[in-house]
């Protein structure tokens, strides 16, 4: 006869195995399994606490979380631009899939049209932009729609003359999908930040989570402020040539 601590050992080890069959960027299931502690958690209670574990590991907010903490009452969503073109290269991995076909999924399941969620309103009594990257949208990638969505929400804070300006940087990196088109974001953000700068507006940046790639070398470091959110953010890096190889899945050797 089976005690209630063997049913609930077999319980948990079923609920671990379903964790594990999940595919990659599913959405979230009533349990989360924790890659620090390694407790499975029930996730309405991490939400509750803000997507930190009992061992301090933060998960990825949502963006709408981090705006609707982070502002007093009600914010305006800065729209991203249109017409412009996610995937300028039609690339294509041999006869595997179509990156396009990824973008519509990233969207589809995001509810965003880029990786970013941008949006203005009062913190504290003071007129903020707030800029959120969005790890479920391509690994919070930085491509020609992300450069000019980060462009039209700097060009918001210069117009309307805000009092701060707070990027969560929660990114892989440039798109390498995008080739030249994506990595332009990166003198472009450099050119935003420095506009931002001489309008006089104090800047933030949060790591949240990973900051890889062109990010990481252009608009991140450029801030008056950096926060680093959690013990647990390391992944501070370049990683260009190790995620361009893996897309290529080529063995020549990328300068």
């Amino acid at each position: 006869m089976n005690s209630w601590i063997t049913n609930w050992k077999k319980i948990k080890i079923k609920v671990k195995q379903i964790i594990k069959k999940q595919p990659a960027g599913q959405q979230e299931t009533d349990w989360q399994n924790c890659p620090q502690c390694k407790k499975i958690s029930y996730f309405p209670d991490l939400t509750a606490n803000s997507y930190i574990c009992e061992c301090s590991y933060h998960f990825d907010c949502p963006p709408k979380f981090r705006l609707d903490n982070l502002f007093d009452s009600t914010y305006e969503i800065i729209e991203a631009p249109d017409n412009i073109n996610p995937d300028p290269l039609q690339f294509e991995v041999g006869e595997k899939y179509k990156y396009i076909d990824k973008i519509k999924k990233y969207r589809k399941v995001t509810g965003q049209k880029t990786a970013l969620l941008c949006a203005s309103g009062f913190i504290q009594n003071l007129r903020s932009v707030v800029v959120v990257f969005n790890p479920k949208f391509g690994a919070g990638r930085f491509g020609p729609a992300e450069n000019e969505h980060f462009l039209k929400a700097a060009d918001y804070a210069i117009r309307e003359k805000v009092d701060m300006w707070i990027v969560i940087y929660q990114s892989s990196g440039i798109d390498v999908h995008t080739g030249v088109t994506g990595l332009a974001g990166m003198p472009k953000s450099i050119i935003a930040m420095n506009e931002i700068k001489k309008a006089r507006i104090p800047t933030f940046a949060i790591a949240a989570r990973a900051v890889a790639g062109g990010t990481f070398g252009s608009s991140f470091y450029m801030h008056d402020f950096i926060i680093i959110e959690s013990k647990y953010v390391e992944n501070l890096l370049f990683s260009g040539k190790r995620v361009t190889a893996n897309i290529l899945k080529s063995l020549d050797q990328i300068p």
